[in-house]
């Protein structure tokens, strides 16, 4: 495997993206859950409920400030869920299909179908960089075919924009470089 490969093995890794790598094809598939997001999304509001409870029954009738603090711990808890959940559909959606990446061809597989995309169907691979929130941007790489249908082939999140920015953009020159669409 040349630096290429290597460069785009380690970003993969970074964005959690699974895949496997051999000198003739590169099989992206699905995203990986890693104990962050499970922690962030189940584990860490199911406790928070359990505890704003807890607290809402010690409560007395009177303990208006207490009750400030419950209603603000389940704010936060019910944001942070949210959030999480959000970013971990949206990495679902841009990553579930399997993409098997050729010389010259990419193979999007669908539980209905596999559909083979290479330069003469191929209108355009197009890089979006979107804000999700103050704290997090999204990257996805897009291709385009000629009947102007779009693919997502690539997405993830990160709280940097210039990694993700960066990334994406690499991604997209290595893909064209692979598939020879460079003009």
């Amino acid at each position: 495997m040349n630096a290429q490969h290597s460069i785009a093995a380690s970003k993969l890794k970074r964005h959690k993206i699974a895949f496997t790598m051999t000198p003739n094809q590169i099989v992206l598939g699905k995203s990986k859950l890693d104990i962050l997001t499970i922690v962030g999304l189940v584990i860490f509001p199911i406790v928070s409920f359990f505890v704003i409870v807890y607290f809402a029954w010690q409560a007395s009738a009177d303990a208006v400030l207490l009750k400030m603090e419950i209603v603000s711990a389940l704010f936060f808890m019910l944001t942070s869920a949210f959030l999480t959940y959000q970013r971990l559909l949206a990495k679902k959606r841009s990553n579930g299909k399997v993409k098997v990446i050729r010389q010259h061809a990419i193979e999007i597989q669908t539980a209905n179908r596999t559909q083979v995309y290479d330069r003469t169907n191929i209108a355009q691979i197009l890089v979006e960089v979107n804000e999700l929130d103050q704290f997090s941007y999204e990257g996805l790489l897009v291709l385009v075919d000629r009947n102007h249908q779009r693919h997502e082939l690539l997405g993830f999140q990160d709280e940097q924009e210039k990694y993700v920015k960066d990334d994406i953009e690499f991604f997209a020159e290595f893909l064209e470089s692979r598939l020879q669409l460079q003009k």
